[in-house]
């Protein structure tokens, strides 16, 4: 496989094969609202997100509130928050998911763009002290500008086989 296959582009046919598993991922949509004390985001298309983190930029202090938000960056001015084990995943069928924070100034201007990244985090667990590990290259990155949607999540990875690394 290596030899012959590896590094080489699959074909539009192989790609749309109908029999294909798991299946080609529609264009993947994000949906997400960004208010002064939390982050509601949804997916479509099937994009399923068992661990999911957002990057934003402001010019004030974000402080976790809750437990939904696993802090992997807050020092500002790009943050950086991730579910937390109690916070749900991504059903890929619209259902909502919270990032709980606190902003210190309330009357800033919303942030316009963000980065999302689905998969690619693994929070730490309760009985181990370990980290939290962020690694965006293990995920699939995206850039949401405003609320998302069909037209506003732009996929930052290559590839087309989402959500599988083969066809």
């Amino acid at each position: 496989m290596v030899q012959f296959v590896l590094g080489q582009k699959d074909s539009p046919e192989v790609l749309n094969f109908e029999r294909a598993w798991p299946k080609k991922l529609e264009k993947p949509i994000v949906n997400l609202f960004f208010d002064p004390s939390s982050i509601i985001i949804t997916t479509e298309n099937g994009l399923k997100c068992s661990s999911f983190c957002v990057s934003f930029s402001t010019n004030t202090t974000v402080k976790r509130t809750g437990k939904t938000v696993t802090p992997i960056d807050i020092e500002g001015p790009k943050f950086t928050m991730c579910n937390s084990l109690d916070n749900g995943y991504l059903d890929g069928k619209g259902k909502k998911q919270y990032l709980t924070f606190k902003l210190e100034d309330t009357e800033i201007e919303r942030p316009t763009e963000f980065e999302f990244l689905c998969d690619g985090f693994r929070p730490a667990y309760p009985r181990k002290k370990e980290e939290a590990v962020y690694r965006p290259e293990y995920g699939h990155l995206f850039k949401i500008i405003g609320e998302g949607g069909e037209e506003g999540t732009i996929p930052l990875y290559e590839g087309t086989c989402w959500p599988s690394f083969v066809c």
